[in-house]
């Protein structure tokens, strides 16, 4: 009689279980894509439909890779692939490369026919070398976008953006062709020599701004030598001059004034701006911008708390999501 008591029970509990198992709730994934629609608490009522948009940071790095001196540079490896090839230089046309290597030393001479050629510096033009760009992933950032009812299911769809950030640095190339007026005699590392005998050009290179940058258009700046030999160049983005000059602007502000900063066509603000706003609650931030080909403004009143945008775990805002976290107001201005 115990016995089948026991098997009773063991019955029942697997039967109960066995009812159970359709009503445990599946875990949905989002897909990254625009307008994916998921079911996240699995035979609820309530649905997400996410759109994905990608935001890129486009960062250029401006090099000038090679240097033929008086038409003849050696660089490492086995580059004899070039023999043949041609380069084109501003104002001087298409050079044909020579490229002998040397198994034993492991490296290539490469050089130009300079016949004709005056005393100068010349450049190609930049070429993006592709195999060179990097992109990261710097974060995402979730936006409420209001909520409807599905009149076929009578569910109610939640409505949510989702903006990925990315930095995409891009490395652009060139080659300089350097002509002297003699061949040099004797050259010891950085070292030259120029017109005149005993006339010996040390090398001293500095970076020189060539372009400042502006709100929205990246400069330029070169490492230069005093002769004209440039080295390297880099670009400097627009947008680290955005964020600079408008930190500038908030943290020299007088006691208790006003910041009014005109940020063109940039209409995304980082934490750490919000970081700085935030270390000056007596200033009071106006921040005009361009959306879309319309201005807009939007007011950081003095004493602005920004706890809930510095405390979460996004990096970045558009204007618009900033004001709706923080209780703000973008106004479109005429």
């Amino acid at each position: 009689m115990k016995t089948r008591l026991v098997k009773t029970r063991l019955l029942t509990a697997l039967l109960m279980l066995c009812m159970l198992l359709p009503q445990v709730p599946m875990l949905a994934f989002a897909a990254e894509n625009e307008g994916s629609v998921t079911n996240p608490s699995g035979g609820s009522n309530v649905e997400v439909n996410t759109t994905v948009r990608d935001n890129y940071t486009d960062i250029k790095t401006y090099e000038t890779v090679r240097t033929y001196v008086n038409g003849t540079v050696t660089v490492d490896g086995d580059s004899s692939d070039l023999n043949g090839s041609t380069l084109t230089f501003i104002d001087r046309g298409a050079l044909t490369v020579q490229a002998v290597y040397d198994s034993a030393s492991n490296k290539t001479t490469l050089t130009l026919d300079i016949t004709n050629i005056p005393k100068g510096v010349y450049y190609t033009d930049y070429k993006e070398n592709k195999s060179r760009m990097t992109t990261t992933y710097d974060g995402f950032k979730l936006t409420y976008a209001g909520s409807v009812t599905n009149p076929a299911t009578g569910k109610e769809i939640i409505n949510e953006i989702r903006d990925d950030y990315y930095t995409r640095n891009h490395v652009y190339e060139r080659e300089c062709l350097t002509i002297q007026a003699a061949e040099p005699t004797e050259s010891v590392g950085n070292v030259e020599s120029h017109d005149q005998p005993g006339d010996v050009h040390t090398h001293s290179f500095s970076w020189v701004t060539v372009t400042e940058p502006s709100v929205g258009v990246d400069g330029l700046e070169e490492y230069r030598c005093s002769c004209g030999l440039v080295e390297q160049s880099q670009v400097i983005p627009g947008s680290q001059f955005y964020v600079k000059d408008m930190f500038g602007n908030i943290k020299d502000a007088p006691v208790n004034g006003t910041v009014e900063y005109d940020a063109g066509t940039w209409h995304t603000i980082s934490d750490y701006v919000l970081k700085k706003m935030s270390e000056r609650p007596d200033a009071a931030v106006t921040v005009k911008f361009i959306y879309k080909g319309k201005t807009y403004q939007i007011i950081f009143p003095a004493g602005t708390d920004y706890t809930a945008v510095l405390n979460d775990e996004d990096m970045m805002y558009g204007c618009f999501g900033v004001a709706e976290k923080l209780g703000l107001t973008v106004t479109e201005l005429d």
